[in-house]
């Protein structure tokens, strides 16, 4: 069943304002942990274990659940993304020690990874004219904007 133009080229644009808002999301706490630091009195190698923690995450998304949105569709992963997304961020919010931040950071690190899987997957099927190259460094720009949008 072909998806109307207007439709595919609203869906496009919705992804990739998807890909943007989650990955500056996913970044905004990273200037806040000098802070945290501060508060809940760790080191600053503790910075580098809750980054690491953020990178298993995504890596974990990725390799084992990076085609789950090919089973069972991009809007059921997408939601469930978004939605740990918001979990993450309550806890980076009512965040009172180390394990918190770790715990917020790998439910980020897992939402980024299944959001830029599926996302990149539904940028290829909803390139205009099936241009796949225009998916690509549409996908690719949207995770740059994001990621420096996010600091």
């Amino acid at each position: 069943m072909a998806v109307p133009a207007g439709r595919q080229i609203r869906d496009f644009v919705l992804l990739a304002g998807i890909l943007v808002v989650v990955l500056t999301g996913a970044n905004i706490p990273a200037p806040l942990y000098v802070v945290y630091e501060s508060l809940f009195g760790f080191k600053p190698d503790l910075t580098t274990l809750i980054f690491g923690v953020y990178a298993v995450g995504a890596l974990t998304a990725l390799l084992f659940f990076g085609r789950v949105s090919d089973h069972l569709g991009r809007r059921p992963v997408l939601g469930a993304s978004l939605a740990m997304i918001g979990v993450s961020t309550a806890v980076f919010l009512t965040a009172e020690n180390v394990l918190m931040l770790c715990v917020a950071r790998l439910l980020s690190g897992l939402a980024v990874g299944l959001v830029m899987a599926s996302a990149a997957a539904g940028l290829t099927e909803f390139a205009p004219h099936g241009d796949t190259h225009r998916a690509a460094v549409v996908s690719t720009s949207a995770s740059m904007i994001g990621l420096g949008l996010g600091p």
